[in-house]
C-alpha cells in the first residue's frame, strides 16, 4: 500500500494499492509495468520481466481517467526503494488491512485501485488459472 505525492494529477494523496503509469508509443503492458516497478519502487527491469505474471486485461472509466489496462502480478523478496516524487510513502501490509481500510473509508483509495483490486479478488475466488496466490 502506498500514499500517492500530493503533487499527482490523478487522485493526489489518495492511497494505492497498485504500482501503475502509463504506456508509452510502442510499448508492450509488461515493459510499462517493468518500466513503472523500477520507477516507482526500485525494482531492476530485467528482474520484473522475468517474474511479472500477467492476470488479467481491463477497462476503468470515472470522471479523473479513463483506463484499458493490464494487471500483473511480481514476486519481489530484493530491496524496495521509493525512487521517484510519486510515491509520499509505502510499505507491505496484509490483504486483511487494505481491507479494514477499504471498509473504514474506501474513499481515502484512489478508484482504480479499488476496481483492480476487487477484479483480483474475484479473480481468486473464482480459482482463474494463473492469477497467483
Amino acid at each position: 500500500m502506498s500514499k500517492r505525492s500530493p503533487k499527482k494529477d490523478c487522485y493526489p494523496s489518495a492511497l494505492d494499492v497498485t504500482i501503475s503509469g502509463v504506456v508509452n508509443v510502442g510499448e508492450e503492458y509488461a515493459d510499462t509495468a517493468a518500466r513503472e516497478l523500477r520507477e516507482e519502487i526500485g525494482v531492476p527491469e530485467e528482474e520484473a520481466l522475468r517474474t511479472l505474471q500477467q492476470l488479467f486485461v481491463f477497462p476503468y472509466q470515472d470522471s479523473v481517467c479513463h483506463v484499458w489496462g493490464c494487471a500483473f502480478s511480481i514476486t519481489w523478496d530484493g530491496p524496495v526503494a521509493f525512487t521517484d516524487a510519486e510515491v509520499e510513502w509505502g510499505r507491505f501490509v496484509a490483504l486483511r488491512e487494505v481491507r479494514a481500510r477499504l471498509e473504514a473509508d474506501a474513499t481515502e483509495f484512489t478508484p482504480v485501485g479499488r476496481h483492480i483490486l476487487s477484479l483480483y479478488l474475484t479473480s481468486q475466488q473464482e480459482g482463474r488459472p494463473g492469477q497467483g496466490q
